[in-house]
This record gives C-alpha cells, sequence and structure tokens, in this order.
C-alpha cells in the first residue's frame, strides 16, 4: 500500500505543477540535450532501436537452439505490443492534449474519450511504457545469469 501511496502523491504532484514543470525545462533548454535525446534515446520507446536488437537476438537463440533467449525475446515483443498498445488506448480514452500545443496553453486540458487529436495526446507516456515494461522483463528474465543486466 505505501508503493501505491506513494504513487498517487507523485502523480498529483506532477499534474498538479505540470505547467509550471513545463515553463522551468522550457527555460533550461538545452539543445545539445534535445538533440541528444532524440537520435539517441527517444528510438529505443518507439521500437526503432529496440525490435531489431529483440529480433536479432530471437534470431540468434534460433539459430544456436537457445529456447531460454527465444522465449525471453517472445516474450519482450509480447510486453512490447501490450504496453504500446495500452498507452495508446489510454491516450484515446483520456484525450489530454499536449500543453504546448492546446491553445491557450493549458496543461488540464482533457477532451474525453475519442476526441480527434492530431497530436497523439501527452497521458500515458508510450515510450515510458515500452521502456519500463522491457526493462522489467530483461530485468527478470536475465539478472541473475548476466552481471550487465542484474537488477541489485
Amino acid at each position: 500500500i505505501a508503493n501505491l501511496t506513494l504513487a498517487t502523491g507523485a502523480t498529483a504532484f506532477v499534474m498538479l505543477y505540470d505547467e509550471q514543470l513545463h515553463r522551468f525545462v522550457v527555460r533550461n533548454e538545452n539543445k545539445g540535450l534535445e538533440r541528444f535525446g532524440d537520435l539517441v534515446i527517444d528510438p529505443f520507446g518507439n521500437g526503432l532501436y529496440a525490435l531489431p536488437i529483440l529480433g536479432g537476438i530471437y534470431l540468434s537463440a534460433l539459430s544456436t537452439g537457445n529456447k531460454y533467449d527465444k522465449n525471453m525475446m517472445l516474450l519482450s515483443l509480447e510486453g512490447f505490443v501490450f504496453s504500446a498498445g495500452l498507452a495508446t488506448g489510454s491516450k484515446i480514452l483520456f484525450g489530454r492534449e499536449r500543453p504546448v500545443y492546446s491553445v491557450p496553453g493549458n496543461a488540464h486540458q482533457f477532451n474525453g474519450p475519442f476526441n480527434d487529436f492530431s497530436t497523439d495526446g501527452s497521458f500515458v507516456s508510450r515510450h515510458t511504457s515500452v521502456a519500463f515494461t522491457l526493462a522489467t522483463i530483461l530485468s527478470r528474465g536475465y539478472g541473475k545469469e548476466k552481471k550487465w543486466v542484474n537488477r541489485q
């Protein structure tokens, strides 16, 4: 119950101070870090890097007969599809606009379910959902055997 309380409190804090946090980030924007994020980090969440890597490990497992790695990659793909699907469904259901696109800038603009918004909504983050899903699956599956994935 402590984790749920902490998560609820953190979510409430971010929602209450969303506009102030957004202004702080915009004021302290760093083009170099933004470019790094766009080119290096962002593709992991949208599958540009993650899916080919998972596919390569899957093919390697098939060619070597490694059933454990094959099953881990299938589980990772399943997790990717489900987390991306749930996040997309949440975006459609909640209909929260990205504050940068709403006029006037309003972090609390929820358009409700099934509204047509071309900005892809900001809630829930598909990138974050996918990244944490894959990290959890790989950590749980390989954490004890592979030092580079150890979660301790």
